[in-house]
């Protein structure tokens, strides 16, 4: 039995390029991992099936979920006769913009590999991610990434948050389709496009204050005014902290920085508490990569 952590991802900058022909949008975007999990295991089993059970019961586990199709993608790359069994502990929550279901579609991929004795290499498993979701590839790669196209283009960066801060996760129970969020997008001109560079340039400076004025979520505007419970739930948190909250993704998820020990006013957390808002604060740990979280 062969067992991964499949990390959530954040977006501490995310701007939406524009539409392409094909109907999927164009993004510029820089990924990063957090400490929040879930659980992969899987092991080799006769016969051609892709079996795989789920401690959410909500979750459907047969075609249409991404582990899945994930195996079913590199089984049919590489002509494997054999099957699969994953079992999955879930604890990032879906339709939250922290993509978990692209992390355990990455996880997947990884320990199939390995569990088939395939000794793919990491292009090619990029190749196949490309083929099952936008955000696969950046699992792939892990810790800090600006991700081009519509998330498959990839670069890891050498910088990431600096470990003097701390995030600080509201994770609403309130589900934000994606899909839904992009038909109400309200595209920018061009002329008001917002590139990332700003952001790499403050995440290479290491400056707080800078990163937080340079962060961004073209998402937010049309999200928050289609979600009205989410935006009061950010006013509020905004009020408390007196500083950004930003969305991650199409959201749910948001987030925002805490400095050295600083905390979470407990009035804020028992206000959350009665919203049902699930509360997590993770640090930076520097003797990892960049983007990478204790």
């Amino acid at each position: 039995m062969l067992i991964r952590r499949c990390l959530a991802k954040i977006n501490i900058f995310l701007e939406v390029v524009g539409k392409r022909p094909d109907g999927y949008h164009d993004i510029e975007s820089v990924f990063c991992e957090i400490p929040l999990d879930d659980i992969l295991s899987a092991e080799a089993i006769p016969g051609p099936d892709i079996v795989l059970e789920c401690s959410d019961p909500s979750l459907p586990c047969g075609d249409g979920n991404l582990v899945v199709k994930a195996a079913r993608a590199l089984r049919e790359r590489c002509g494997v006769a054999a099957g699969m069994r994953f079992c999955l502990e879930k604890h990032i929550p879906a339709g939250a913009g922290l993509g978990g279901g692209s992390s355990d579609a990455a996880g997947a991929l990884l320990l199939a590999n390995e569990a088939w004795n395939l000794r793919l290499p990491r292009a090619d498993l990029v190749s196949i991610a490309a083929g099952i979701g936008a955000d696969v590839p950046f699992f792939l790669h892990g810790g800090t990434c600006l991700c081009r196209g519509i998330g498959e283009i990839v670069t890891p960066l050498q910088v990431g948050l600096p470990a003097s801060l701390r995030l600080g996760l509201a994770l609403p129970p309130i589900h934000s389709d994606t899909a839904a969020a992009y038909r109400g997008l309200r595209l920018p001109a061009a002329g008001d496009v917002r590139g990332a560079d700003d952001y790499v340039a403050a995440l290479e400076q290491g400056d707080a204050d800078a990163i937080e004025a340079a962060s961004f979520n073209r998402f937010e505007e049309t999200v928050f005014a289609a979600i009205p419970a989410l935006g009061r739930i950010r006013g509020r948190l905004m009020d408390d902290l007196c500083r950004p909250v930003r969305l991650s993704g199409s959201g749910s998820g948001l987030w925002f920085s805490l400095r050295g020990d600083e905390s979470v006013p407990e009035q804020t957390v028992r206000w959350l508490q009665g919203e049902g808002v699930r509360l997590e604060v993770v640090g930076l740990n520097p003797n990892r990569k960049a983007g990478h979280f204790a």
